[in-house]
């Protein structure tokens, strides 16, 4: 009896340490899923922010070319 109570102890650490192991997976899967995301939002604000750039480079042809005009 000793040896079945001594092995279900070692069952029972054994499941124990598989558990926090999985707790830490979970956590690190969902690290990764809040990374995922902040990628993907990353990527569509420099999208957005070079689309303004690029708008704003036509903004300042526009008012170079004003300002000579308007010299004349």
């Amino acid at each position: 009896m000793d040896g079945l109570w001594l092995k279900q102890a070692e069952l029972r650490e054994v499941e124990h340490q598989f558990e926090e192991l999985q707790n830490k997976l979970d956590e690190t899967n969902q690290k990764k899923t809040n990374l995922e995301n902040e990628i993907i939002d990353c990527e569509v604000k420099l999208k957005w922010a070079t689309e303004l750039l690029d708008g704003l480079g036509g903004e300042k042809t526009r008012w170079e070319n004003n300002v000579i005009s308007l010299g004349e």
